[in-house]
């Protein structure tokens, strides 16, 4: 691995970070017009804030000194996951992203399983079976994924699975009914740590349908490109060598191809990560799916609860950076002779 690759690629994501606070700073201090703290304490959906409300406010978050004080407690308070209260229901708003935020990363992860393990061995076979009857399916799936919206593939799937084949929940997630005791927030993984084998089945049923909609999204462009990049690597030189060393061709497809063919995929599945958190709203509000996306869209945006939404804010560009991160420091075990940047 080159490491002086990744330590330049974590201070960088360092400052990237940096750069995303100070933007939410400006967006919360200076951007918003009127009283900063008038606003936080909930002005815009309530006539009923307090002068004493507006004064303890602005004392909490120092809204009544110099703005670059405010900026240096404002990080500080970044720091010591203290984003603020939320006017909407009092708790700290960090006590309800760290509620809602499993939930989204379990929806999340499980969506990327069923777009990778899908997307990447149909693109595979899509390649290797050029212009053959699988290959014709394959794009053609590729196609819907890619031209339908999560919206209305999430009606589609609620409609086939809970009302016509009543297999799955339309919605939801497990309730409290098997009294899981917390250690993640991520309901299948505190299951399975509480020994609760039928809690765990049951929590993947309410996750399958909001993922299958999810992952679809991501799972057709992972397809369409993992077939162009396969046949972009089987018409290489050193393909044609391998083949003519004897080698069988699955260690040619998989030990020479794939890996090289890998590199623009990985880069592919980071940058539609961002379209993985868009979709997640969508479909977190149409499964009734108690996420970050739906306690964004129900409570946040609904109740102008700034705070909130500041701290929302932060948080995705944070896991934007990290994701990015993650595919960089892969980069080196793809390539090990790689040095961007």
């Amino acid at each position: 691995m080159n490491y002086s690759y990744i330590l330049r690629r974590f201070a960088l994501a360092f400052f990237v970070i940096l750069g995303i606070i100070t933007i939410t700073f400006v967006l919360s201090r200076v951007v918003i017009p009127g009283d900063p703290a008038y606003i936080w304490a909930g002005g815009l959906t309530s006539d009923a804030i307090s002068q004493e409300t507006i004064d303890n406010i602005t004392k909490k978050y120092h809204f009544d000194e110099p703005l670059w004080k405010q900026y240096f407690y404002y990080i500080w308070g970044v720091f010591n996951l203290d984003l603020g209260d939320s006017p909407a229901d009092g708790r700290p708003v960090t006590v309800s992203i760290f509620r809602f935020l499993p939930n989204t990363i379990a929806l999340i992860i499980t969506s990327l399983i069923i777009s990778i393990s899908v997307g990447i061995p149909l693109g595979i076979i899509s390649a290797y079976k050029r212009d053959e009857a699988v290959d014709h399916i394959s794009r053609l799936v590729a196609l819907v994924g890619v031209s339908i919206p999560a919206f209305l593939l999430a009606l589609v799937l609620q409609w086939t699975f809970y009302y016509e084949l009543s297999l799955l929940p339309p919605g939801g997630i497990l309730g409290e009914q098997y009294s899981l005791t917390r250690f993640t927030g991520i309901v299948p993984i505190d299951a399975l740590l509480n020994l609760n084998i039928m809690a765990f089945f049951s929590s993947i049923k309410y996750l399958l349908l909001p993922s299958i909609c999810l992952g679809t999204i991501l799972m057709a462009s992972t397809m369409r490109l993992t077939r162009n990049s396969m046949l972009d690597v089987l018409s290489k030189e050193y393909m044609r060598t391998a083949r003519m060393k004897g080698l069988r061709e699955r260690v040619i497809l998989l030990k020479h191809g794939l890996k090289n063919a890998l590199i623009p995929v990985i880069t592919f599945i980071g940058i539609q990560f961002a379209a993985l958190f868009q979709g997640v709203f969508v479909v977190e509000v149409i499964f009734q799916y108690p996420g970050i996306g739906r306690y964004t869209v129900i409570s946040a945006i609904k109740f102008f609860d700034i705070p909130a939404i500041m701290a929302i804010t932060l948080m995705v560009g944070i896991m934007f950076v990290t994701v990015n991160l993650i595919i960089d420091i892969l980069y080196t075990y793809l390539n090990p002779e790689i040095n961007i940047g």
